[in-house]
């Protein structure tokens, strides 16, 4: 949730550093829609990392015009589950929604390529204690180390079919998770889609863009929903 250095936040792959070229980038793709003089309408839940990411997008998009208060307004919605359903982050508000709840049809998936790459692993290093249940919490360290330096040793340690395998295993988890599998997506969903569509409905509202910024599980499910 928090940066461990200062240093992490002016890296050539820092967070902060796509935010705001996406940012430039969507005012260069959209510029027609938003009016100069303007307010740019932000949302964001206040998770610290969709915060942060929120402004330093504001900053790309609005540039040497980004003033606090007048250029563009933030508002922060809690993501408390004492909040309600609202729309950013739904899923904490609804009692009756469960991720876990396919998780027998998500086990069901072979993952004895697991235990081949622990036994690989160890074998090639004797004396190397790990289990096929934490191998996949490497091959998450290779995606965010990626992400973050730009490579990882530890993408080195499988094979692509380990990757194809391994991504498969994680499109399932998602599918019956926060996505079409879960019966309870769609419910969750609408407070996102029915809020997005009133605003495209309203012809009284002379502002064309809105932003809103959330959890990736939550554009998830906002996606099942349509």
């Amino acid at each position: 949730e928090k940066e461990t250095s200062p240093k992490n936040s002016q890296g050539l792959y820092a967070g902060t550093t796509n935010a705001l070229r996406h940012g430039a980038a969507f005012r260069a793709k959209y510029d027609s829609l938003y009016k100069i003089n303007s307010t740019l309408p932000v949302f964001s839940s206040n998770s610290g990392r969709c915060y942060e990411t929120s402004r330093y997008f504001a900053r790309g998009f609005l540039g040497d015009d980004f003033e606090e208060g007048k250029t563009v307004k933030f508002s922060i919605i809690s993501e408390d589950e004492d909040s309600g359903v609202n729309s950013l982050t739904p899923r904490y508000g609804c009692p009756n929604y469960n991720s876990s709840a396919n998780s027998a049809t998500v086990k069901e998936y072979n993952t004895t390529y697991l235990k081949d790459i622990a036994d690989r692993l160890v074998k090639e290093n004797p004396g190397f204690n790990i289990t096929a249940s934490e191998i996949s919490s490497f091959v998450d360290w290779c995606a965010f180390e990626t992400n973050v330096r730009g490579s990882s040793p530890f993408c080195d340690i499988f094979t692509n079919e380990e990757f194809v395998k391994a991504s498969y295993a994680n499109d399932l988890s998602n599918y019956y998770s926060n996505g079409p599998g879960n019966n309870f997506t769609k419910v969750v969903g609408s407070t996102l889609l029915n809020a997005s569509l009133a605003l495209l409905k309203d012809e009284s509202n002379s502002n064309q863009i809105w932003l809103s910024f959330s959890h990736d599980t939550d554009l998830e499910i906002f996606h099942s929903a349509l």
